[in-house]
């Protein structure tokens, strides 16, 4: 930090320090600028200005102590440091009438303009004063944007209708993929907020080019693509408040909708980004297909179940499977639309649970070849196989699958 401004003339800008040799300042919440990373920029301004700096713990006040000359180059540098470098360019435009045209809707211009420009752009309010400063290129490139949204000059215009969908796909991430469509087609590329409709402006070539890149990765973004899955992994897909699902779109790019008659995940996007959507899904299903992970000297048996025994074995709430997990000690999950129970635990529990499952499941097949037989009987059709009234259980059942 260098004080190029003589004596004299700090001291008419900024005063003496009252004669004094001890100057308070509040510098309010800009208190962080004048310490700086680590306490460099108050370190800086001591060694240049030969005063001394402090400032109390939570305070917004810096003490300044030293001769006149050294408290007034001390608060000339402390000004800096608040208000930042100057910038090497400042140039004002006055617009009249359109200094709304320059914001844009929602400040979607004056965005643009500083984050293509790398300027500064400051619309004064009630007036057509425009200021732009920054460094001399920043500078160039913004008055050249700044006079392409007052007074466009394209030679060919067209409109697409990217739909809802299809605006994040054009847009891109940090708008990464419509800069790189405005580069490579030289054309100009923009979607209003709120809109779907893409305009594009330039020559014909640019625009002709542009159309057809967006065209192209609109068709390439609607690959589709279905896992199926059980009723019951589906929660496991979506994950807590919807967690997982998100993290597998934001790592893969691609869009998933879970659907649940029939049971699956579409994945939306192009073949790439699907193709990645499929693998995390399918080590998700994988994952809840084998069930949690086993304890050391745990073990775990699948017990097949037909329908017919399922609601018995989980009892009304649930009540016989948790009193049969209660007695066993181990561990029982019946997945909806599944054929099977799951026991885990120490070995003894398991099988202690097992034979308790297949007895409930022998008794179960002894009525309905009763209920079969007297159907027979009366020479009506057989009844069909169905579970008796009962509630899901189980990993996915406690979370309301069943």
């Amino acid at each position: 930090m260098q004080v190029s401004i003589a004596q004299n003339a700090i001291l008419a800008i900024v005063g003496g320090g009252g004669g004094g040799e001890k100057v308070t300042l509040d510098v309010g919440k800009s208190i962080g600028a004048v310490i700086g990373k680590g306490g460099s920029t108050i370190k800086s301004i001591q060694a240049e200005s030969g005063a001394r700096l402090d400032i109390e713990k939570d305070s917004t006040e810096c003490t300044i102590s030293g001769t006149p000359e050294q408290i007034a180059t001390a608060k000339v540098l402390i000004k800096e440091a608040i208000d930042g470098p100057k910038p090497e360019a400042v140039v004002n435009i006055d617009v009249g009438n359109k200094g709304g045209a320059v914001i844009g809707a929602g400040g979607q211009n004056i965005r643009k303009l500083q984050q293509e420009s790398g300027a500064r752009v400051e619309v004064e309010s009630g007036t057509g004063n425009v200021t732009i400063s920054g460094t001399k290129a920043a500078v160039a490139k913004c008055q050249e944007l700044l006079a392409d949204i007052l007074d466009p000059k394209y030679d060919a215009k067209d409109f697409l209708d990217v739909g809802v969908s299809g605006v994040p796909v054009v847009v891109g991430k940090g708008g990464a993929t419509i800069k790189r469509l405005q580069s490579e087609s030289g054309a100009k590329i923009d979607i209003g907020r709120g809109t779907s409709v893409c305009e594009i402006y330039g020559t014909e070539a640019a625009v002709a080019k542009a159309k057809k890149a967006v065209e192209a990765l609109l068709a390439d973004s609607n690959y589709k693509e279905t896992v199926e899955c059980s009723i019951g992994a589906i929660g496991a897909v979506i994950g807590k408040g919807g967690e997982t699902i998100r993290s597998i779109q934001e790592s893969s790019g691609a869009r998933l909708k879970v659907e649940r008659s029939p049971p699956c995940v579409e994945l939306v996007g192009s073949k790439e980004t699907v193709a990645k959507a499929r693998k995390l899904v399918e080590e998700i299903l994988a994952k809840e297909s084998s069930g949690p992970a086993l304890e050391k000297g745990h073990i775990q048996q699948s017990v097949p179940l037909p329908k017919f025994a399922i609601g018995s074995i989980i009892g009304k709430g649930g009540s016989a499977i948790q009193r049969l997990q209660d007695d066993s000690g181990a561990r029982v999950d019946i997945q909806r639309d599944s054929d099977s129970a799951r026991v885990s635990g120490p070995k003894e529990a398991v099988a202690k649970a097992v034979e308790s499952i297949e007895k409930v499941v022998e008794e179960q097949t002894k009525l309905q070849e009763k209920k079969e037989a007297a159907a027979k009987a009366a020479g009506a059709a057989e009844p069909a196989a169905e579970a008796e009234g009962g509630d899901g259980w189980g990993e996915n059942g406690a979370q309301g699958d069943w």
